[in-house]
């Protein structure tokens, strides 16, 4: 037991206003060869919100190019519908051709 409170105080040293703080150069889990401590499921839920949320940006951004460039693609056509209409349109023959107005 004396043991097991020796390596505990070992591993915590006791600041001036009596909490016990880490020492500095040790890592925050309590293991003693220095790896950083697991995450803890708070931080894991959030980590996976974010790369949904991340994830459906993406495929929101994508679906707006696609929906912007068949709008633009519409919008051409339609003025090309127009054009064609005003080539099509029926257009005078015969006298008035030669003589747009006659004078009086």
């Amino acid at each position: 037991m004396a043991a097991l409170g020796i390596l505990l105080f070992s591993k915590w040293q006791v600041s001036g206003d009596c909490t016990a703080a880490p020492r500095l150069g040790q890592a925050a889990s309590g293991d003693s060869d220095g790896r950083p401590a697991p995450p803890m499921k708070g931080q894991l839920r959030r980590k996976v919100q974010r790369e949904k949320f991340a994830r459906r940006v993406v495929l929101l951004s994508q679906e707006m190019d696609a929906g912007l460039q068949a709008w633009q693609l519409r919008q051409q056509e339609k003025l090309q519908e127009e054009k064609r209409k005003q080539q099509n349109a029926l257009k005078p023959k015969g006298a008035l051709l030669q003589n747009p107005r006659p004078s009086q």
